[in-house]
């Protein structure tokens, strides 16, 4: 009895399924978190900045047992219109409509290295690329319900942010096609805001972010 249990215990410390492979090829999904495509915490108008991360999808690629290459791009646009400042009827105020778009890229090399049971621990240097604009318009109401356009509307604001990070993860094979992980990054990301009349930068360094999900082998 003994050395069965001993027997299991080996097979289980020394399974395939434990070993990430080179030539495999899959798709990740992630939960309350993103691929660490980050900008800072800077927001460029009402409900229509970025604020830290967004959601992207990722492909990995294993190019040797030890090494993997990850890619992550994301992209979203949203409009927003907004008529707070209106009084009840309607009238006396400005109705302003923000409409956003964004995307994101980034890269990632995962090395792979050590193996505790069925765990693989990994850590991985990488960097993302997010840009996005806003164009906000603005109408001015009269009391008596008249609208019209200033002169400057609409608007224009561009923001750009480089980051670059570390990535600390555990990746753990359910089969040789799925594949569990959990995952936090901690880097530094820059970037400028240009609203049309001037320029402004901002920085962050510290933990970005964190995300638990699926790795989905396609072979």
């Amino acid at each position: 009895m003994k050395k069965t249990i001993l027997a299991l215990a080996l097979i289980a410390s020394t399974s395939a399924f434990a070993d990430v492979k080179a030539g495999k090829f899959g798709m990740g999904f992630s939960y309350a978190g993103s691929w660490a495509a980050f900008t800072t915490t800077k927001n460029t108008g009402s409900s229509s900045g970025i604020s830290q991360g967004m959601p992207t999808a990722n492909a990995q690629y294993h190019i040797t047992d030890m090494i993997a290459v990850a890619a992550n791009v994301g992209f979203f646009t949203t409009n927003y219109r907004d008529k707070s400042s209106l009084d009840a009827q309607g009238f006396n105020g400005q109705i302003k409509e923000y409409s956003a778009t964004a995307w994101s890229a980034g890269l990632e090399i995962p090395l792979y290295l050590a193996k505790f049971n069925l765990l693989n621990f990994y850590v991985a240097p990488g960097f993302s690329y997010t840009p996005y604009k806003v164009t906000t318009t603005t109408t001015n109401v009269s009391a008596t319900g008249v609208q019209t356009t200033p002169a400057n509307s609409p608007s224009t604001s561009t923001s750009n942010y480089l980051s670059i990070y570390g990535v600390i993860g555990l990746q753990v094979a359910i089969n040789d096609q799925l594949h569990a992980f959990g995952r936090t990054t901690i880097g530094y990301a820059s970037g400028t805001y240009n609203s049309g009349l001037q320029e402004s930068t901002d920085s962050y360094f510290g933990l970005q972010s964190w995300a638990v999900g699926a790795l989905f082998y396609f072979n």
